[in-house]
């Protein structure tokens, strides 16, 4: 069965931009028919695209089915209406897809053991094991919140023989990691 002979809703429901988008680059114009349901489909998509917080993906393939598709139309009187319409559709897509893309990226949330971490090796490198007896936590919670320090560009781990060894960046001054824990003159360069 083509794609265009299917119904509106089940094409909405079912199908995907991905998939329209390949059907719509197979095709030299759009007859009436195709573009009522390239209309309905497109108008549905965005309502579900502008409700989706980070879909970029998506978002994309849309913005170029609309382009692709109003590159399709001709030049009578409906299908300029037709161009009009899927090109705010392409423009409402476009600021979302801005709007993505620069979104904020909520602070980050200090560990409950953070500043103590960061405490520790503002005066030397330690092995991991040091930080299970410091902090009385076991092995597999510090190194899950090592882990998260680590993602967060705060900390390096290192593997040396059986032991891993932590110690902060050094292209970072340990005063900017410490700053906030260590009184200044407690900080050995």
């Amino acid at each position: 069965m083509n794609w265009f002979e299917r119904r509106p809703e089940d094409l909405a429901a079912q199908s995907s931009p991905a998939e329209a988008l390949e059907v719509v680059r197979a095709c030299e114009t759009l007859d009436a028919h195709a573009q009522k349901i390239l209309d309905y489909v497109l108008v549905d998509w965005l309502v579900q695209a502008v409700s989706r917080s980070n879909d970029l993906e998506g978002v994309v393939e849309l913005h170029q089915l609309c382009r692709i598709a109003c590159t399709l139309l001709g030049e009578t009187p409906a299908e300029k209406e037709m161009r009009k319409g899927w090109q705010v559709i392409a423009s409402a897509l476009e600021a979302k897809r801005l709007a993505i893309r620069f979104a904020k990226t909520p602070p980050e949330v200090p560990l409950l053991h953070e500043a103590d971490i960061l405490n520790m090796l503002a005066r030397r490198e330690l092995p991991q094991s040091k930080f299970v007896e410091q902090l009385c936590l076991s092995a597999g919670r510090v190194s899950q919140i090592l882990r998260v320090l680590e993602l967060r560009g705060k900390i390096i781990r290192e593997r040396r023989g059986k032991e891993s060894w932590v110690r902060l960046p050094k292209t970072a001054q340990r005063k900017d990691w410490c700053d906030a824990f260590v009184p200044e003159s407690e900080i050995t360069p």
